[in-house]
């Protein structure tokens, strides 16, 4: 994107591709707005990655967590698996949704922590079980959430059973309302949302 900031056209052009190849990326949305609408597009990419690289969501969800709770996870969640990878004293369930709850159980294992792989069958036994439920989100909007196939109904569960849940949003994942609907439209999270590896 560097190479075409002093270049109107070209990054129209560069960030309409970016978005047509990842179009549930709420990031790149987000990267391509402020891009597109900065009087120096040299000088917002710099804030940017400054912004990106000062995000404290996982720092601040790794203090925040109660000590040696038990906590269940959807799939391999990025910020929140960064978070709970840096505590030792947590109990990790992780419903496996995707083929990727196995892999992040791998990693959590190599660092020696206490977890578990559980199938999608086992979800509300795994909720039941925890202290905390911390669901990661790829995009949002004031008024909802775009998070992996599975993060809905542990949240319904999770309510059922008076168990606290907690959504971890990274920077450049909240989206204004006409962006985040520009997403869902242009991924086609709409159609067969069931199908889906991503749900609203």
């Amino acid at each position: 994107m560097r190479s075409f900031a002093r270049e109107p056209h070209a990054l129209v052009t560069a960030c309409r591709r970016m978005i047509d190849r990842q179009p549930a990326i709420a990031p790149l949305w987000w990267l391509g707005a402020r891009l597109l609408t900065a009087p120096d597009p040299a000088v917002e990419i710099e804030r940017v990655l400054a912004e990106l690289a000062d995000d404290s969501t996982v720092r601040e969800l790794e203090f925040a967590v109660p000590a040696n709770s038990s906590v269940c996870v959807i799939g391999w969640p990025d910020l929140v698996g960064e978070a709970l990878l840096r505590r030792g004293d947590l109990r990790v369930l992780v419903v496996d949704v995707r083929r990727e709850g196995s892999g992040f159980v791998a990693r959590l294992v190599q660092a020696d922590v206490d977890c578990d792989d559980v199938p999608v069958e086992g979800m509300a036994q795994a909720i039941a079980a925890s202290d905390l439920v911390i669901l990661e989100a790829s995009a949002a909007c004031p008024t909802e959430v775009l998070a992996v196939s599975g993060s809905y109904a542990a949240a319904v569960i999770a309510r059922r059973l008076e168990v606290p849940v907690w959504l971890g949003l990274g920077v450049g994942r909240l989206l204004p309302a006409n962006l985040y609907a520009a997403l869902v439209e242009r991924a086609g999270l709409d159609n067969e949302p069931w199908h889906q590896d991503d749900e609203r």
